[in-house]
């Protein structure tokens, strides 16, 4: 199993991880997971392409996934509301548990 764990800004410029585990073929981004093979093909090879441009990361945090990474989980997440709706959920939460201002 290879996990590739991406730093992204995402809903509004927000650092998050996105971790692409290319044994089980899935994108996780806050614990929420999506099978790649439920994508459509054309954000199937987006999300290949990125991978591929993005590098591997050899480093103690997580490799800077850059545009590509950022676009084709913006895709993703512009194309699977369901999936969208459960990081956005996520993503309320710890912002609304997070010390100091929101």
């Amino acid at each position: 199993m290879s996990v590739q764990t991406f730093a992204c800004r995402l809903f509004g410029g927000r650092a998050l991880a996105a971790s692409y585990d290319n044994s089980a073929q899935t994108i996780t981004v806050l614990g929420q997971s999506i099978s790649i093979s439920s994508l459509p093909a054309s954000l199937q090879a987006q999300w290949q392409t990125a991978v591929t441009s993005a590098g591997i990361n050899t480093g103690s945090r997580p490799a800077f996934g850059g545009d590509n990474i950022d676009q084709a989980v913006g895709a993703i997440l512009d194309n699977q509301p369901a999936w969208r709706s459960e990081i956005s959920a996520v993503l309320a939460t710890v912002v609304d548990q997070a010390p100091g201002p929101n």
